[in-house]
């Protein structure tokens, strides 16, 4: 079944969806292509996954249930399930929970997203495998060069300010886009303009060393990871009417005759667009599962450089700054958003978007269908300072020159060192299996519970992380 669905993936589905599988195993897929992954799965047996149980859940002293308990219950009564599960796990397996204070002291990995290169465009050409679609494809994603805003206690005034002019823009971006684009020049159904973020996991200095002296490992917590978010402004467009290279001029043509929008843009309108997107972000989450979803990413994200560090104010000791988690960074966005003015605005487009801008790092992901086929000179593009790749193995070779984004503004606190438990890598084995996580709603309660072992990437196409 998962040899079929991966079969199928590039010979089925919409034009923009490929071209945004393609954009993805460049910047943030740590895996291979679809042929690569196939042979993987095909090679495993029935006894790869019995080994694979075992070493995760029955004889893996290296796994740990991490359990958030959210909603209308005491805190006995979440202790109380905790230690349940628990005892499931010490009956059936072994795990190093001793006691519900005990911390994982590991690093858990998570996300990558590649640095563009400054000042060069990437374009990515590929034919649609599906017989079936007409429309070519263009998913456009201009990356920040500043590391986003995480929270108070962990960034500065300027990603705080980069952030929200960022996010402001996409929402005003919206509507102009769409009426220019599909009303007007009516290139395709689908055209889009938005923010997002991605996030980029960085291992603690010296991830291989097995011996700390510091506070932290000594107390058995967590310490010395990083998470940095990046802001993206993403343009996509599905059409039958023009060539994929012709969409990517629309696309420029448009943005420059957007930036003349945002300098006569009335005051008024900047005013509801910012109230308006404020409003949105302080909007209260309704569903008990999401929220307590929200809360545990923030955890598992920013724990690492907040529940254990050193700090330069408690001489020779560690502190724990729970605090320092950003539980409201959507109140700090909204409040930094209603501030903005105009020339902040045109200073985050000249910076992300504008053209001939050194600071700029564009990929562009084009997927051509039956209407207008790729050939050797559809691409040829008179665009200057364009890096193009046309087939998967220049994506696995030029990926594997860039950097991961990592924020490199100047820390105040010194981040402690531990020790990560060397993982043994088996691609037949992990494939598929990584980290388990489950999910229950108990009564008035939200449960995420999680263990956790060596994670590594395998799947065909990447999800877009929540914010």
């Amino acid at each position: 079944r998962m040899v079929r669905r991966l079969d199928s993936f590039l010979k089925s589905g919409r034009a923009d969806t490929h071209a945004r599988y393609y954009a993805d195993k460049f910047l943030s897929s740590q895996s291979g292509d679809i042929d690569t992954v196939k042979q993987i799965v095909d090679s495993i047996t029935l006894e790869d996954i019995k080994n694979q149980h075992k070493r995760i859940v029955l004889n893996n002293h290296n796994a740990h249930i991490e359990t958030f308990y959210s909603g209308n219950v005491s805190e006995d009564e979440a202790t109380n399930l905790f230690s349940k599960a628990k005892e499931l796990f010490d009956k059936y397996g072994s795990t190093n929970n001793n006691d519900k204070d005990t911390v994982h002291p590991s690093w858990i990995p998570g996300s990558l997203e590649r640095r563009l290169e400054r000042g060069q465009d990437v374009e990515l050409h590929f034919a649609s495998q599906n017989p079936e679609e007409e429309n070519g494809a263009v998913w456009m994603v201009f990356q920040s060069d500043l590391p986003g805003f995480k929270g108070s206690a962990l960034s500065d005034e300027k990603s705080l300010k980069m952030s929200s002019a960022l996010r402001l823009l996409g929402h005003i971006l919206r509507e102009p886009l769409f009426n220019d684009l599909r009303t007007k020049q009516q290139l395709g159904y689908i055209v889009s303009g938005f923010h997002d973020i991605e996030f980029c996991v960085k291992p603690p200095t010296d991830a291989s060393s097995t011996t700390t002296t510091t506070a932290a490992s000594k107390n058995n917590k967590i310490g010395g990871g990083s998470t940095t978010p990046i802001d993206i402004i993403v343009v996509n467009v599905l059409s039958k009417k023009v060539s994929p290279p012709e969409l990517i001029d629309r696309i420029d043509e448009f943005m420059v005759k957007f930036r003349e929008i945002l300098t006569q843009l009335p005051e008024s309108e900047i005013r509801d667009h910012a109230d308006s997107l404020s409003t949105k972000l302080l909007k209260p989450i309704q569903k008990l599962s999401q929220e307590a979803g929200t809360h545990f990413g923030k955890i598992l994200r920013y724990g690492p450089e907040t529940i254990m560090i050193e700090s330069s104010s408690h001489e020779g000791g560690s502190s724990s700054n729970i605090d320092d988690i950003p539980w409201d960074a959507s109140k700090s966005i909204a409040a930094s958003i209603k501030q903005l003015q105009r020339a902040d605005l045109l200073n985050a487009f000249d910076r992300v978007i504008g053209r001939n801008n050194k600071n700029r790092g564009r990929l562009t992901s084009c997927i051509y269908g039956s209407s207008f086929p790729m050939a050797a000179k559809s691409f040829d593009t008179k665009r200057p300072n364009t890096l193009t790749l046309t087939c998967m193995s220049e994506i696995m070779k030029l990926r594997q020159d860039l950097a991961p984004v990592h924020g490199d503004w100047t820390e105040k606190r010194k981040r402690s060192r531990f020790s990560l438990p060397k993982a043994n890598h088996n691609n037949a084995t992990i494939l598929g299996v990584t980290a388990l996580t489950a999910i229950a709603l108990v009564g008035a309660g939200a449960i995420w519970g999680l263990t956790n072992t060596k994670k590594q990437n395998s799947g065909s196409g990447s999800s877009r992380k929540s914010s």
